[in-house]
């Protein structure tokens, strides 16, 4: 996939024999159609809900905010790990979408961090680039916050 992602003008999603999706990697990596593409090319946090108000109502989660959604539907979200920013659960600053959980693994590679955070809506990946910011521990409550414009809706 990273070839793909870095050596291609266009690439090609197929799944099961059928094209899912064809497109710059750039493109697909932002806005992929479905689950599928969106985890072929990476990885992605998952959340289901309603559409109601121009939110998404996910259970255990409350509203989240995305850039476009069809009224009264059931939606799949998908955010990407590096789009997420982990805060304290204090800094009550927030990028429009915020939910609260409980750092439960840290990864430490060098240049980045990647965190695995249990929420009321099962576990969530972030992934920070190291730059000497604070770490978060094990079992640290902590805050997570992202833009809508990074909220994707996919089809499942």
């Amino acid at each position: 996939q990273e070839e793909a992602l870095t050596l291609s003008d266009q690439i090609a999603i197929i799944n099961d024999g059928q094209v899912v999706q064809i497109g710059a990697p750039g493109e697909i990596y932002e806005n992929p159609v479905n689950r599928f593409a969106a985890s072929f090319l990476g990885d992605a946090n998952f959340m289901e809900g309603l559409v109601e108000n121009g939110r998404v109502s996910v259970e255990a989660l409350g509203p989240i905010v995305t850039s476009s959604a069809l009224p009264g539907s059931r939606v799949t979200l998908a955010v990407r790990p590096e789009k997420m920013r982990l805060t304290a659960l204090s800094d009550t600053a927030s990028d429009g979408n915020r939910v609260e959980g409980s750092v439960t693994q840290r990864v430490f590679s060098g240049t980045s961090v990647t965190y695995i955070v249990e929420t009321p809506a099962g576990p969530m990946h972030t992934f920070q680039q190291n730059a000497g910011d604070r770490m978060f521990d094990a079992e640290e409550a902590v805050a997570i916050t992202w833009s809508p414009d990074h909220t994707v809706l996919v089809e499942d």
